[in-house]
């Protein structure tokens, strides 16, 4: 999309649009007379509302993982990074175990209904498992404080992708994250996630099952009954 084009200043600005939560970012062009450079890019802008359900991450392009945030506590620079294949990958440190964190952007729940969350892992060694725990709560609390489980500290040996699913609830309507803690022991290995996502489950105020049904016959010979609940 084209935002402006034969700008004499160096400087630009507009107002983000209403929308979910997505990545902005800018290609700029210089032009003189016909000819125009090869293009160079913005840094990257995060905003918009809080993503709605159902929502997917497939991890397919960086602008994807983008969105998370990524929290190194120990700050030893091995922690979750963007892979092109597709998908995001936790490496060991050789010197320490982990302790990272991948958060997803902000989602919208509402207290009248239950939520699926799920998600694929894998290892890339079965005899080096990775530990990882998955926790939740509001998005605008720190995910690190985060005390809602959505898997327990797990430790994962599979080096097949495996699907795992969990059912929450949130408690009133608001936004919330979703993050994922690699606590792996030091090593060479790495812990991979993929197609992160959300659905919504059963309405807590559906009514109940119809009981005692009772059918009284037409009156006066007529064809259909009458149905009593």
């Amino acid at each position: 999309m084209i935002v402006a084009e034969g700008l004499a200043a160096t400087e630009f600005s507009e107002k983000v649009p209403d929308a979910p939560l997505a990545t902005y970012y800018y290609n700029v062009y210089a032009s003189s007379n016909d000819k125009q450079s090869r293009p160079g890019r913005s840094g990257s802008l995060i905003a918009g509302n809080a993503l709605e359900v159902p929502w997917l991450e497939t991890f397919d392009t960086r602008d994807g993982f983008s969105m998370f945030e990524v929290i190194d506590v120990d700050k030893d620079w091995s922690t979750w990074l963007w892979m092109s294949q597709g998908y995001a990958k936790c490496s060991n440190s050789y010197y320490a175990d982990n302790d990272d964190w991948l958060v997803t952007p902000p989602i919208h729940l509402k207290a009248d209904r239950t939520y699926t969350v799920s998600f694929m892992t894998s290892v890339e060694e079965a005899y080096m498992p990775q530990a990882l725990t998955v926790l939740w709560g509001s998005a605008d609390s720190d995910p690190t404080e985060y005390t809602d489980v959505i898997m327990p500290l797990s430790e994962l040996d599979n080096e097949e992708w495996t699907s795992t699913e969990a059912t929450i609830r949130a408690l009133r309507d608001g936004n919330y994250k979703i993050a994922f803690h690699c606590t792996a022991s030091s090593g060479f290995y790495s812990l991979s996630l993929k197609n992160v996502g959300i659905d919504e489950g059963a309405m807590l105020s559906a009514p109940d099952v119809c009981g005692d049904i009772v059918a009284t016959p037409g009156s006066n010979g007529a064809s259909g009954p009458e149905l009593h609940l």
